[in-house]
């Protein structure tokens, strides 16, 4: 055999080996049942937003007391209007932030991550960030993350779901936005290679949105307060999740 022949056999190995197959088993997306709560959102009514927005605002007012009243308010208020412009559940959306910053505005972790969503700057240009600290464009920055993350997974479970049934819609659901939450924390690219099997502080990640989403919504909401001069610190009741602890501010 010519040298020339082996050595077109040797590369048309390497590509063959090299390239993605087809069939590329993603069955693992399907082994784990998930016992999370299935959101589905519906035009709200103004009851409803401003129902949302109470309870948020209260969440923030009762439990990071760091932050003023007005800021409250301009938290509650933009959470609500971009999670619903990008059909996320706005109490989803007021827990993602609690974990990833306590609600500060400024807040920047060792890794350098910016702002309420923490996001880091590479992401800034596709996510239409100019200032990382401005509490409207960092919070609209967040959903439109969050909101690519479960788009993202909800297109391959439709790829590779054939059986239509409600049931199993209903967990593929529960999955997506497990693996969305666990992408924003991590990476889309991360969580795939590890083909959904969550490190501890992956797990630790989820579990803490999920405690401050049950607690916001367990909440009796009040109406927003007057500014006052003098705001304490707090820490969070006891039963709340830690927030992000690569928090350096």
């Amino acid at each position: 055999m010519s040298p020339v022949l082996i050595s077109g056999i040797v590369i048309a190995l390497f590509v063959f080996m090299a390239s993605p197959s087809k069939g590329q088993d993603e069955s693992w997306l399907f082994r784990k049942k998930l016992d999370i709560p299935i959101i589905r959102m519906q035009e709200p009514s103004s009851l409803q937003k401003e129902v949302e927005y109470d309870a948020i605002y209260s969440y923030i007012q009762k439990n990071f007391r760091n932050i003023n009243p007005k800021e409250a308010q301009e938290i509650a208020t933009l959470v609500v209007t971009h999670a619903l412009s990008y059909d996320l559940d706005p109490k989803l959306l007021a827990a993602l932030i609690a974990q990833e910053s306590r609600f500060k505005k400024n807040a920047i972790s060792v890794t350098g991550a910016k702002g309420l969503g923490q996001i880091k700057d590479f992401n800034f240009k596709t996510l239409q960030i100019e200032n990382p600290f401005d509490i409207n464009q960092n919070i609209k920055g967040t959903a439109k993350y969050l909101k690519s993350m479960m788009t993202s997974w909800e297109e391959k479970f439709s790829k590779l779901t054939t059986e239509k049934n409600e049931k199993l819609l209903e967990e593929n659901e529960k999955k997506t936005l497990s693996l969305a939450l666990a992408s924003y924390f991590k990476g889309y690219t991360g969580v795939h290679k590890d083909k959904g099997i969550f490190d501890t502080a992956t797990k630790k990640y989820i579990a803490n949105i999920w405690k401050h989403y049950d607690a916001i919504k367990a909440m009796k909401p009040e109406k927003p307060a007057l500014m006052i001069d003098n705001v304490i610190d707090a820490e969070l009741e006891p039963g709340l999740p830690e927030t992000n602890p690569a928090l350096s501010q």
